[in-house]
């Protein structure tokens, strides 16, 4: 991110004069995403993400944010399915097989199964978030480059899920309750791309998954298809999507002041 503040950083980059914040309050809106080497730095850079991420019509009473980690090489966000060598998925296929050798436990129906699927390593079109800072901080800084020869500059986004839905044009009025329960029989046409609700460019979007131990499982969901466009590639998508990048030389530092605060 460039030194200094424009005087407005709004959703519309930094003549946008709609910001609810004071001209100093917005970081350079030129979307490079802040470069951290300390916890502090790190935490300063989560605060002016979500100041511009839950903004002007994507501002919310009880905002929520979401986490990834990745590393730069790998940066893009899209799911196995979309990464992978293969056409795009037989989905029904793959379920029907899941099913025939699944445990109990695990026969859902769609589309609580894909989570199933994805909690068991197989490749699906879901790609799991965190809503916990840390863990994602921590967990970003142990990436590899693609030889596995030396550590890799990773990229953490920061996430506005109800955003991301209501750009998706999801028919309801209420932004609180824009992620709905991926495990819910009724989303099913969602995942199927059949309802009025979703974009007819079937865009991904974000749902809740099953609980995982005390915390709720967050995930975004994208099109069966191997032309699926990558989040940060989405119009709009800097009104509800930032970024914070993490160099691999200041892994050990912020690793050691994770351990002195308690979250490792």
């Amino acid at each position: 991110m460039k030194s200094g503040f424009y005087p407005f950083s709004g959703p519309g980059g930094k003549d946008d004069s709609s910001g609810l914040y004071p001209k100093w309050y917005y970081p350079d809106a030129d979307n490079a995403g802040a470069t951290v080497h300390s916890v502090q730095k790190f935490l300063e850079a989560v605060d002016q993400n979500y100041r511009i991420i839950f903004s002007g019509r994507f501002r919310l009473e009880k905002p929520e944010m979401w986490f990834v980690g990745q590393s730069i090489e790998n940066g893009s966000l899209l799911p196995a399915s979309a990464k992978s060598d293969e056409s795009a998925l037989d989905e029904q296929t793959l379920i029907k097989n899941f099913a025939a050798s699944a445990i109990p436990e695990d026969v859902r129906p769609f589309p609580e199964v894909l989570f199933r699927m994805y909690s068991r390593g197989i490749t699906t079109r879901l790609l799991e978030w965190s809503t916990d800072a840390f863990a994602t901080l921590s967990c970003s800084l142990n990436f590899k480059t693609s030889d596995n020869s030396a550590p890799a500059d990773a990229v953490l986004w920061c996430l506005n899920p109800s955003g991301l839905n209501l750009t998706a044009r999801f028919n309801q009025n209420d932004a609180q309750e824009l992620i709905p329960d991926g495990c819910d029989t009724n989303t099913a046409a969602l995942f199927l791309g059949e309802n009025e609700e979703v974009a007819t460019d079937s865009r991904p979007f974000a749902v809740y998954g099953p609980p995982s131990g005390n915390r709720k499982s967050v995930f975004t969901v994208f099109p069966n298809s191997k032309e699926a466009t990558a989040i940060e590639k989405l119009p709009e998508s800097a009104a509800f999507l930032a970024k914070i990048i993490i160099p691999a030389a200041a892994a050990t530092l912020i690793s050691e002041q994770l351990r002195r605060y308690g979250f490792l």
